[in-house]
């Protein structure tokens, strides 16, 4: 199994689990691609301000930043060491409409392919951005069927959840398998530590809750080879 991390806020894939798992992985991190665009890292108010225009959809809008993605899954084809139709995506934030946007690209009525974004096992998002202009609640991902879970945040000032939750009921109403975690108290980037947007706040205990959430649903679909 091969994960494929896209950040969103800064030092957000350093939440990375290092869970053991079956079928030859032992560490979720032996096997993980971090993909992070120049800017949403930057340091002082610059940063700040370019992370808050990003994650709200004024700038590097999601459908430019899934091409990372798509990269990175057909890099992922020519390593020895993966096995291209084995992997999952998990992006925080940015990270998450960015992976979103890249199934909500696929061809409708094309069937998925062996490797690629129509081949992914698990997408896990975590407060992703489903606003203007996201495309998910209007698409769909075509006949991908990835299994789904994603983190919400009964806090969260950033994205919201109306959002979120319309995007992920347009994945159920096409057959999806998607599960849902509703943290009450989550604010946006709740999970992370350094997060220097001010409408975020870290809270460990339900940072480890969603954690054991998301390694869980690893463990489903790669230890359990059901999907």
């Amino acid at each position: 199994m091969s994960l494929v991390a896209i950040a969103g806020l800064p030092h957000a894939t350093s939440r990375l689990p290092k869970a053991p798992f079956s079928n030859g992985v032992t560490r979720c991190g032996d096997q993980c691609v971090k993909s992070r665009r120049p800017g949403l890292n930057r340091d002082g108010w610059g940063g700040i301000v370019y992370r808050v225009a990003a994650c709200s959809g004024l700038r590097l809008r999601g459908a430019e930043r899934a091409n990372d993605l798509v990269a990175v899954l057909q890099w992922l084809e020519a390593q020895t060491w993966a096995d291209p139709r084995r992997v999952a995506a998990i992006g925080w934030s940015h990270g998450g409409w960015s992976i979103m946007e890249a199934l909500a690209a696929l061809p409708k009525d094309a069937a998925p392919g062996d490797t690629g974004v129509s081949a992914l096992k698990l997408t896990a998002l975590f407060y992703p951005y489903a606003g203007p202009p996201a495309r998910t609640h209007r698409l769909g991902w075509g006949l991908a069927r990835p299994k789904v879970f994603a983190c919400i945040g009964g806090r969260d000032a950033v994205v919201g959840q109306v959002a979120p939750r319309r995007a992920l009921s347009r994945l159920q109403e096409d057959g999806l398998d998607v599960h849902i975690l509703s943290l009450a108290d989550a604010t946006h980037a709740f999970d992370d530590d350094e997060a220097s947007d001010p409408r975020t706040r870290f809270h460990s205990d339900l940072a480890e809750l969603a954690m054991s959430a998301y390694v869980s649903a690893l463990k489903t679909v790669f230890t359990a080879d059901k999907y």
